[in-house]
């Protein structure tokens, strides 16, 4: 029998998702990386970006309500941008991948200033 997550198993898996764009993992190996990205970003951005996960840590006072259009916007974003990607070189140096990082960056800082 399962359960669902509890508020706070979500927001903490909202947040680790987040951090998957963290520029800090570009230092990594290239193996590393890839999997960082390819395989626990690509089922995070699914699960614990998804809309209903925003909307219930904005019921809970846990995130900003104006975040949600940017989570939304990351999401989608992120998906369609892995499913391009093949390499570590392109997640360190394509554009695209460096506006994903200032996205969730930007969110972070939101999120933050809403914890304080």
């Amino acid at each position: 029998m399962t359960r669902d997550p509890s508020i706070e198993e979500s927001f903490s898996w909202f947040l680790t998702a987040l951090g998957r764009y963290d520029p800090k993992h570009l230092d990594k190996n290239d193996e590393e990386l890839l999997y960082i990205i390819l395989e626990e970003l690509d089922i995070e951005a699914i699960s614990f970006l998804h809309k209903q996960t925003v909307d219930q840590l904005m019921e809970h006072k846990l995130i900003p309500a104006d975040i949600s259009d940017l989570v939304e916007d990351l999401r989608i974003k992120t998906l369609s941008v892995i499913e391009k990607t093949k390499t570590a070189s392109e997640i360190r140096s394509k554009d695209h991948w460096l506006g994903l990082r200032q996205l969730a960056a930007t969110i972070m800082t939101k999120i933050n200033s809403h914890r304080n």
